[in-house]
């Protein structure tokens, strides 16, 4: 559930970007800048428009509020509007449901977890080209265990699936899938089919290139890592993966300079900031790793990194 989490996580700026409507520049404007309060409130008023109401909710969920998010997302998808725009709001619900599983009891969980797939699975009813759906539902059943609904033949079948329309994406699929099982030499035809049909594919990239280093065949993990910041020079995400190959290389110094590459590029990231204070403590600089938390804790934050942020302090408190 780990990785699940990490990627809806990792998706929430691609609901502001992915949306052409009229409250796009301020609300994307509010959440970049962490102003979630006040981007609350103007949504707020307008919750006769479905655009509202799905910033709305992916506002509530970034403050951790689930029944407002729900009920945001719940009252979008019940807007007469095009199937294809209906599930956005299937998917959301499904993001919504997904984190909320991470803060929830065992006994709470078991009714959740149908909820997470029943809503990911109607984005795709509505919208059989969903690719965000798609994927996580795949991450749902290839990572969950088989008590929380996990189902690894489930998640190969939806790897099939998008194979059919999709090749890249269906045999990067395919060869986490494979990596899941240990199967390392099939995952690894699977990876280099993909990197074959899109060479330049940032998804493709990333995803073999972490498969090499999980392998720990570091020159061609690098390599890949290397390719991703030759084709995004400007992205700080390009930066924070290639931060990650050296953090697995045990070369921290560099790791620090990578990251900090990053944050000149997006100085409001907070996530990577946050990383680079957990690579400073790792450095042993603890008074420059708690400073930066510190400084972090006095913005609005996603719920879930705020408590990150705090139970790292606490790891680091007397060093």
């Amino acid at each position: 559930m780990k990785r699940l989490f990490l990627f809806v996580l990792s998706i929430l700026p691609f609901f502001l970007s992915a949306q052409n409507q009229p409250l796009r520049n301020q609300v994307a404007h509010l959440l970049k800048t962490h102003q979630y309060d006040r981007a609350e409130k103007i949504l707020q008023q307008h919750q006769d428009r479905p655009d509202a109401l799905y910033y709305l909710g992916v506002v509530e969920l970034l403050k951790g509020n689930w029944d407002k998010a729900i009920d945001a997302a719940e009252k979008g998808a019940k807007v007469v509007m095009p199937d294809s725009s209906k599930a956005r709001f299937y998917d959301l619900l499904g993001d919504i449901y997904a984190v909320k599983a991470q803060n929830s009891g065992m006994l709470s969980l078991i009714f959740i977890i149908g909820k997470i797939k029943k809503n990911w699975q109607r984005a795709i009813e509505y919208d059989s080209a969903r690719i965000s759906a798609y994927q996580k539902l795949f991450s749902f059943y290839l990572m969950a265990p088989g008590f929380a609904g996990g189902d690894k033949d489930k998640a190969l079948n939806i790897a099939r699936k998008v194979l059919t329309f999709n090749s890249p994406l269906g045999q990067t699929m395919l060869g986490q899938y494979y990596q899941k099982e240990k199967k390392y030499d099939l995952a690894e035809q699977a990876f280099k089919k993909a990197l074959h049909l899109a060479p330049d594919s940032i998804n493709v990239l990333k995803e073999a290139a972490y498969f090499y280093l999980r392998i720990k065949n570091y020159p061609r993990s690098r390599k890949l890592f290397a390719k991703i910041v030759s084709l995004k020079p400007q992205s700080p995400l390009a930066y924070d993966a290639l931060s990650d190959w050296y953090l697995e290389a045990g070369k921290k110094d560099s790791a620090l300079i990578v990251l900090n590459k990053a944050i000149a590029l997006d100085s409001l990231n907070q996530q990577i900031i946050f990383k680079k204070a957990r690579v400073l403590a790792d450095l042993g600089q603890f008074e420059a790793s708690r400073s930066l938390c510190n400084k972090l804790l006095r913005q609005e934050m996603f719920f879930s990194l705020r408590d990150q942020i705090n139970l790292f302090l606490k790891k680091i408190k007397d060093k």
